[in-house]
């Protein structure tokens, strides 16, 4: 058009200039979609290509990636590497698409670059596809600090922990000389750090995880944190061998680890550990209230309550005070129970805990409002509802949000019209959150109380909170049963 109208014949790198701002523009505008038609005929370059794919990826919009990618092939553009990267992340949904771009990739002979490999292997770890990670390795021979490392993530997590140490010994220590321990601890982010001693654990390497621990035998936190990420991948076994290696180290013990270790028993649903951790943590002098309090969670997901108070009887014996934590596991554990006559337990043990100078808090309340119903008694009710209104504790927004749906929940129009006036009335609650403005929205919505939703929905709006789908989906429920279909369209 440019031509036509100046009767000047123009280059082809201003077009392709005003092109590449064009569609900067058109990104902006979130009007890709209605510009990339235009594009036809048009010369565009690689670059281009890497701005619209960018904008399709930031969009979740595969259609529109598919019509980029058909653009550019059209006009026979050779793609970088970094558009094939944007290419796998836009097409991620479709493996078998992806696995072609990759084999294309592959077929040019070229080096892939560490932005390629990043993206392949994020498609990896979404799909789980080993294999594929797996070809890459094999074709790209890394030797980068970064993709190395991307690898050893992403088979740790993946559970090829074998694959993953071998990464390490094999190719990521040959980066650079050794040091005097044979191994490069400074290379390495603490997350990694984790996943490959982690990943040596699992699979028996017991001497790369000892060197890893030893590079650093003062450092009580890494060790901590290594038995808590060993707890969180079930593995006891190696839980207890980097406790073992920080013992052997000559560095002074606490009940911090001796209690992660416990934490690690009652993770990994071994409560035979548990008790025998139990035993060794005491004969070490180093049981304290934590270590009772982490035993009887133990016994309570198994509903063993009589072992449970049977421990708490042991710590007064040893001088100890059941403290909150004690009082609302044991209560939240006869509420989750599947027996049904917990009630009155409950209520005995609230005395009890009142009797003893612990009172209950907001994590006390909610497990009690929890355990509320259309088929609970009026006492129940009750009861829970004064212990709400008696409670010491500022009322904080999670507790509002389980009063409201407690309310909706047992059913009884009254109640719920009361205790939304109550809150209503009170200005010491700050909501901030989607959700407790999902939960009064449809509390207001079971009052048929019209004004009520849309005044909580107008604050949140004006407060910039943006809402959920599950927010939405209350509100819209709301408007509907209180008559106003359009409201609820609009």
């Amino acid at each position: 058009e440019i031509a036509e109208v100046t009767g000047v014949q123009t280059c082809a790198l201003p077009i392709c200039h005003i092109v590449s701002q064009l569609v900067d523009l058109s990104c902006k505008d979130h009007r890709l979609r209605d510009f990339v038609p235009l594009l036809e005929g048009v010369p565009i370059t690689d670059e281009v290509v890497s701005t619209m794919l960018s904008e399709c990826i930031r969009q979740k919009d595969t259609g529109l990636t598919h019509q980029v990618e058909q653009l550019a092939r059209r006009q026979e553009l050779t793609l970088s590497d970094m558009s094939y990267s944007l290419l796998i992340k836009g097409l991620s949904g479709e493996p078998a698409r992806v696995l072609q771009l990759f084999n294309e990739v592959v077929a040019r002979g070229t080096c892939l670059t560490a932005d390629f490999a990043t993206a392949l292997l994020a498609f990896c770890s979404l799909t789980g596809n080993v294999s594929l990670a797996n070809q890459l390795f094999e074709h790209m021979k890394p030797t980068q600090l970064p993709v190395l490392s991307s690898f050893i993530r992403f088979y740790a997590e993946n559970e090829q922990y074998e694959k993953a140490c071998d990464v390490y010994e094999h190719h990521l220590q040959c980066l650079k000389a050794n040091d005097s321990n044979g191994l490069q601890s400074f290379f390495l982010d603490a997350r990694l750090e984790r996943s490959l001693m982690n990943a040596a654990l699992r699979c028996n390497r017991h001497e790369l995880a000892k060197k890893f621990l030893e590079v650093s035998p003062t450092n009580m936190a890494k060790h901590v944190a290594m038995i808590q990420s060993c707890a969180a991948s079930n593995n006891l076994q190696g839980a207890k061998s980097v406790f073992q290696t920080l013992k052997d180290s000559g560095l002074e013990l606490n009940s911090v680890v001796y209690n992660t270790v416990l934490h690690a028993c009652v993770e990994c649903h071994d409560i035979q550990a548990a008790e025998d951790w139990m035993t060794e943590t005491k004969e070490a002098g180093f049981s304290d209230v934590v270590s009772y309090n982490t035993l009887i969670k133990a016994y309570l997901q198994t509903e063993n309550f009589a072992k449970a108070r049977g421990l708490m009887e042991e710590m007064r014996k040893e001088g100890l005070q059941p403290n909150r934590v004690t009082f609302n596991e044991l209560i939240n554990g006869m509420v989750t129970s599947n027996t049904q006559s917990h009630s009155q337990e409950i209520w005995a043990t609230i005395k009890e805990m009142q009797t003893l100078g612990v009172n209950p808090n907001h994590v006390t309340c909610s497990i009690l409002l929890k355990n509320l119903s259309a088929k609970s008694t009026q006492t129940d009710i009750t009861e829970t509802m004064d212990l709400i209104n008696r409670m010491e504790d500022p009322m904080d927004e999670v507790l509002l949000s389980s009063v409201v749906e407690a309310c909706v929940r047992i059913g009884k129009p009254d109640l719920l019209v009361s205790k939304l006036k109550q809150l209503r009335v009170s200005d010491s609650i700050s909501v901030n959150g989607s959700h407790t403005f999902g939960s009064l929205i449809k509390a207001y919505g079971h009052a048929k109380d019209l004004d009520g939703v849309w005044r909580c929905w107008m604050e949140m709006r004006n407060r910039l909170i943006k809402p959920t789908s599950i927010t939405l989906g209350c509100m819209i429920e709301a408007v509907v049963n209180n008559g106003d279909a359009e409201g609820a369209f609009e």
